[in-house]
C-alpha cells in the first residue's frame, strides 16, 4: 500500500504486530514488515506472534509513503499485520 503525504507532516507513528488468538498465526509464523518513503526503503522489521514492534519514521521532505508485508510461511495461510496505533504529526 502507498499513498501520497501531505507536506505539513514530519513524522510516521506505527505499532504493529501479529495477533497470535488469529488461527491463521501458528507460532513460528513471521512476516517481513517494510516502511518506504519516495519508493526507497527506511525501515524493516521481522513481525512474529504476540510481540509488538514500534516505528518512529521522519517523514519530513517525503512525498508518498509506502507499507509492504511479506509472509514467511511455511503453511497457505498467512495471519494479517494487526495496526495497533498508527498516527501522522
Amino acid at each position: 500500500m502507498s499513498c501520497v503525504l501531505n507536506s505539513k507532516f514530519q513524522q510516521l507513528n506505527l505499532v504493529v504486530g501479529i495477533n497470535g488468538k488469529h488461527s491463521y498465526a501458528p507460532q513460528g509464523e513471521k512476516i517481513v514488515f517494510e516502511v518506504s518513503l519516495d519508493n526507497k526503503v527506511v525501515a524493516t522489521k521481522d513481525l512474529t506472534i504476540a510481540a509488538k514492534q514500534v516505528l518512529n519514521i521522519n517523514v519530513e521532505n517525503a512525498r508518498s509513503v509506502g507499507i509492504k508485508a511479506t509472509c514467511i510461511s511455511r503453511y497457505s495461510s498467512c495471519p494479517y499485520v494487526a495496526f495497533v496505533e498508527a498516527s501522522l504529526r
